[in-house]
């Protein structure tokens, strides 16, 4: 039996992109960015304005009227920044609600296989990556001056010289970028990162793929540039199908793609067994309560078995919708009670496993007597629900309305 491919799809509505990856005849990742990017990972000029020194830190206008926050005991150790100066700073984080965004001048360009560091951090490997003497090999291609961070996808390569040629690219950028820094004035733009929706898919293991598409013209040319360096086997995967007017032959409505955000804005989240998720957030956590609903409703064996086999159902779909709405922060799961800890240890494991093919980093804390297991995940980008929020997705307004 051949395996399963997955696709890419990609498609434009007015002033953002949706990409979707299909598996199994469901969507299993999705993000949507505007195709104007944001300032994450942007290079500016910036002007310190403000140095608070009881929180360490200096507030930096990096663009007109736009302050960014920059913590001063990660800036380079010999510098002494007053205020005034003029520095070379790039956007580690979007703003999140009433806080500025994060600003570093740890200056770094990430390539699909690597991470070029301006600063100290000397040769790091994905945790992802667990052969100890694959990593003794890769550290050995690098000099004790290399600050480099090894991703996942180089564990696929053949040939790592790949890896030093792109290590050896991504510098000479950093260098190009730190010498234009030098003659530019405050809030100039110095550096500007691929489109996220491109990185979405540079970043994805494209040997499981079989078709990249998209029906816009734009969006293809952009992908089309950002995969190039990669050989025309990769490029070769990206198809532009001339888009076509009705809602079940154009892409989005082949694939289901605005039903399905439709259905990741809802609280509710129904499971084939009978039983249902319900997702809440607050301004702390997210919240999400497993209900046997009516997968036990009036049967006799409501033991062990049947809420372990319930709540293995409920673990794999938290996973998924985590990944999908892009949940980020601390997040409680509320799972239906077992007796036997044999049972929890099983659960705990699945999940483990589950939260592993997340790309963003996810850690399981700890699952309490009360069966409520305790995740936190790296914020990266803003979650969906606050990204679509007054865009017209024809999204319900009462799903959105709800967060």
């Amino acid at each position: 039996m051949t395996e399963r491919k997955q696709k890419w799809i990609l498609v434009r509505r007015d002033d953002y992109c949706v990409s979707a990856l299909w598996k199994d005849f469901k969507i299993e990742d999705l993000n949507v960015c505007e195709t104007d990017s944001g300032d994450v990972g942007k290079i500016y000029v910036g002007h310190v304005r403000n140095i608070v020194k009881n929180i360490q830190a200096a507030f930096v206008e990096y663009k007109k009227d736009c302050f960014g926050y920059l913590e001063l005991k990660n800036c380079p150790p010999n510098l002494v920044i007053h205020e005034g100066d003029d520095l070379l700073v790039q956007v580690q984080r979007d703003a999140v609600k009433t806080k500025n965004p994060v600003l570093s001048m740890n200056l770094q360009i990430a390539g699909r296989y690597c991470i070029a560091m301006k600063d100290s951090c000397g040769v790091c490997i994905s945790a992802k990556i667990r052969n100890e003497e694959w990593k003794r090999t890769v550290k050995e291609l690098f000099d004790h001056s290399a600050n480099v961070i090894v991703r996942t996808n180089s564990y696929e390569l053949q040939d790592l010289g790949l890896l030093q040629t792109e290590y050896c690219k991504l510098c000479a950028k950093l260098e190009e970028i730190e010498q234009i820094g030098t003659k530019r004035t405050p809030f100039s733009l110095i550096y500007t990162p691929p489109m996220e929706y491109c990185t979405c898919v540079r970043d994805s293991k494209l040997t499981d793929f079989d078709e990249i598409l998209t029906d816009d013209e734009e969006i293809y040319r952009e992908l089309y540039h950002t995969l190039e360096p990669f050989g025309t086997d990769v490029t070769n995967l990206v198809k532009l199908i001339q888009p076509i007017q009705g809602d079940y032959l154009s892409l989005e409505g082949k694939f289901g793609i605005f039903k399905e955000m439709d259905r990741l804005t809802q609280r509710v989240v129904h499971l084939p067994s009978g039983a249902y998720l319900v997702i809440d957030y607050t301004e702390a956590l997210t919240v999400i309560d497993v209900n046997s609903g009516k997968a036990v409703n009036g049967k006799k064996n409501k033991g062990d078995e049947a809420f372990l086999k319930l709540n293995c159902e409920a673990a794999v779909e938290v996973a998924r919708q985590i990944r999908l709405r892009n949940l980020s922060g601390m997040i409680l799961v509320d799972f239906i009670d077992m007796k036997a800890p044999e049972s929890t240890a099983k659960l705990v494991n699945l999940m483990k496993a589950e939260v592993y093919k997340d790309p963003v980093p996810v850690s399981v804390v700890d699952i309490t007597g009360l069966g409520i297991m305790e995740l936190t995940r790296k914020r990266v980008t803003k979650p969906l629900h606050e990204r679509i929020r007054n865009k017209d997705f024809q999204i319900s307004e009462k799903n959105v309305d709800k967060y």
